[in-house]
């Protein structure tokens, strides 16, 4: 009975650490900071424009990605738990430095909305357990018609039929 016990508060310790206080203090979640217009990110944004929309979506997917790698399932989480309070764009747009699903997620809304590819409300950001019980953010995003979800914490992009 005591190992049951214990095996319990366990497992209820490490769903809380990983689902519900993220959720309440990681900026991007129960409070998600509004898009952010600059002159910055205006910059970037236009050079990620593409011949089409889709195009656009595709390229500042990438930059995101590929400047801002997530670290999902890497033990570096623990250490770099100080970029998960990251919520300017503008502070992390020229570094590559790894990045928390919800803060890839707002540079990315941001590098759309300044491109002129979306308005806010085509952006839905959703929220599911990751493989690890931890609380994960993703989006949804509607262009032309056609839904697509984009992750680049895991670097999903997937036109949604």
């Amino acid at each position: 009975m005591i190992i049951f016990q214990t095996i319990l508060i366990l497992i209820v310790t490490y769903v809380t650490l990983r689902s519900i206080i993220p959720f309440l203090i990681f900026p991007g979640y129960l409070f998600t900071p509004k898009i952010k217009k600059s002159l910055s990110l205006e910059k970037v944004s236009m050079k990620l424009r593409g011949k089409t929309k889709e195009q656009t979506l595709k390229n500042a997917f990438n930059f995101v990605v590929s400047h801002h790698f997530g670290i999902a399932g890497t033990i570096k989480k623990v250490f770099l738990i100080r970029n998960a309070f990251l919520n300017n764009p503008e502070s992390i747009l020229g570094k590559k430095i790894p990045l928390y699903c919800h803060n890839s997620n707002l540079l990315l809304r941001c590098l759309l909305v300044n491109a002129g590819l979306v308005s806010e409300e085509d952006i839905v950001t959703k929220w599911s357990f990751g493989s690890d019980m931890g609380i994960h953010q993703y989006l949804l995003i509607n262009i032309n018609k056609k839904l697509f979800k984009l992750d680049p914490f895991y670097n999903i992009f997937q036109e949604i039929k």
